[in-house]
């Protein structure tokens, strides 16, 4: 019986898997997220490149138009060195990914997927819902929330990040997730000098002790990403997921680390302007032996968190939300669909994985398009 389905988290892997799930012949779909609010998401913006021929394939596509910014270019400086681009939108014609290679303000995507999810009458949604307990049943999964009430569903579809409990079920001996020794900031600079930020490029920017990112995502906003080494402050041995953090914390490190001296792009009164501020401990999720158990179900960064860097983790989950519904679809059980499932795009993510967490510091853009369109981590349609 494939009909209803749980989905344990709201994030866009989340809501893509919900929308697959009804596209693909569920009748009932529930999420839960523990969050209370929608659009307060980590990130300040994506990559997303094969998760809108996911969105294409389910009659979505004005979703990633509507929120996403096309990327055409990207120049590369470090140090006194010449900088050095190359030409995205030439590499890619021909490919799968012709026009598909954007970036997005998180939010934006969010609230297009959120709205499709609502005026779907196959799927509900409640939020600040925590779970605190996954089971498999004769019939189905079945959940337990904090208040030890239950639901159940022909499959729970754990969708619940990096720190999933849903993974913790799924392969109970899998290490918990690895602190790289790096840390991310991620902002949004709103009105950007439209000279010094050409817009659908990028401008990568090795530094010392890090590396920068800037991103035009609209057509007046800019994303900056900036990785540094870790700190007693921001250690390796800490397990917090994101720190507190103000642009005058940004513009501290910016100065202790001497990044402003080292290029002249990103400026003191830049960083003391932006918003939608975070800032990450980048961690890597070891290889799961499997992405299902039973009934259960990972998809997203519970089953193979990519370094947040290049915002493709969230890219990476919607691929997982499309497939799994379509591998259901195809199959006559449950774990003849989920067997499918880890089998298609097991290999591309690891793959994936490894590539940019080995590379997220050299050459990021060039890494990411290479992947993108290599035949072992591209879609498969």
């Amino acid at each position: 019986m494939k009909e209803t389905a749980i989905v344990v988290g709201a994030g866009l892997g989340g809501m893509t898997a919900a929308l697959s799930l009804a596209f693909h012949g569920f009748k009932e779909i529930r999420i839960y997220e523990k969050s209370t609010k929608i659009l307060n998401p980590i990130g300040a913006g994506i990559g997303i490149n094969g998760s809108t021929l996911c969105l294409d394939k389910m009659n979505l596509s004005h979703v990633w138009k509507n929120a996403g910014h096309a990327v055409h270019s990207t120049r590369i400086t470090a140090g006194n060195d010449k900088p050095s681009g190359f030409d995205i939108k030439r590499l890619l014609k021909g490919t799968i990914l012709e026009d598909h290679f954007l970036v997005a303000k998180r939010n934006h995507l969010m609230k297009e997927l959120w709205a499709e999810c609502e005026k779907n009458p196959k799927i509900k949604t409640k939020l600040g819902v925590k779970i605190s307990e996954y089971k498999n049943t004769e019939n189905g999964a079945e959940v337990t929330f904090a208040d030890g009430t239950t639901d159940s569903a022909d499959i729970v579809v754990s969708a619940d990040g990096i720190h999933s409990l849903g993974r913790d079920f799924v392969d109970p001996d899998c290490p918990p997730p690895e602190h790289s020794g790096l840390c991310v900031f991620y902002c949004i600079l709103e009105n950007v000098d439209k000279e010094k930020f050409p817009d659908h490029s990028t401008i990568e920017i090795h530094l010392n002790m890090g590396m920068a990112l800037l991103m035009r995502i609209s057509e007046t906003d800019a994303m900056i990403v900036v990785a540094h080494q870790a700190s007693e402050k921001w250690n390796v041995k800490s397990q917090n997921w994101t720190f507190d953090v103000s642009p005058e914390i940004f513009h501290e490190l910016m100065e202790d680390h001497d990044f402003y001296k080292e290029q002249d792009w990103i400026d003191e009164k830049m960083i003391k302007g932006v918003t939608n501020l975070s800032h990450l401990g980048i961690y890597q999720q070891p290889h799961v032996s499997n992405w299902f158990r039973g009934n259960v179900i990972l998809i997203g960064d519970a089953a193979h968190a990519t370094s947040p860097f290049m915002g493709q983790g969230a890219n990476q989950a919607m691929i997982d939300g499309y497939y799994l519904g379509r591998c259901l679809q195809d199959c006559e059980d449950v774990p003849s669909g989920a067997g499918l499932f880890f089998k298609v795009l097991n290999n591309r993510n690891k793959e994936n994985q490894n590539k940019l967490s080995k590379n997220f510091t050299k050459h990021a853009i060039r890494q990411l398009v290479k992947l993108s369109t290599r035949p072992k981590v591209a879609p498969i349609f």
